[in-house]
């Protein structure tokens, strides 16, 4: 069965959007990360979504006359925080299975316990490494970035530091 331009707009592919900013002005782009290069912009979010939609059919539209295939969306990227169980399988070889394994016990944890007690470790560190003092321009344009977006107030460091650099 061939299936049709209104089938694919049926379709609930994730969309991804984020805010421009080049000689033309702030913008927002919004894209289908699943549908390679069919994006659209608007002045705001809600405008680029709607430009979106007719981006979108007439990227269908073009594919289907080529007859070139079109991806149905990734269920991996359909999914919201509440899909996601906290659960992962994870492979390795045998002798770090058990050097782990060893550590874990020495610890006094679960394997289990002792993996998640390394990666939220070297996740924190991360973090902390971004506070670091000779990171201050990095957070500073992470910050800004972030307030630009709507996405968060600037913290009372940052606009200090940006008040006494000027």
């Amino acid at each position: 069965m061939k299936k049709s331009v209104e089938y694919y707009m049926g379709l609930d592919y994730k969309v991804v959007i984020s805010p421009a900013n080049d000689e033309s002005g702030r913008y927002w782009i919004a894209e289908l990360p699943d549908l390679d290069g069919c994006s659209s912009d608007g002045k705001t979010q809600e405008e680029a979504v709607r430009n979106l939609a007719g981006a979108k059919r007439a990227w269908i539209s073009f594919r289907l006359s080529k007859g070139l295939s079109i991806p149905e969306p990734n269920k991996a990227n359909a999914k919201t925080e509440e899909e996601y169980g906290g659960r992962i399988t994870l492979r390795m070889g045998k002798s770090m299975h058990k050097m782990l394994a060893e550590m874990a016990q020495l610890e006094g944890l679960s394997l289990n316990q002792y993996i998640l007690s390394l990666v939220s470790y070297r996740f924190g560190q991360s973090k902390l490494d971004f506070m670091k003092p000779e990171h201050q321009m990095e957070r500073a344009r992470y910050y800004m970035n972030q307030a630009w977006s709507d996405k968060i107030e600037l913290p009372q460091e940052i606009i200090s530091w940006i008040t006494l650099k000027n």
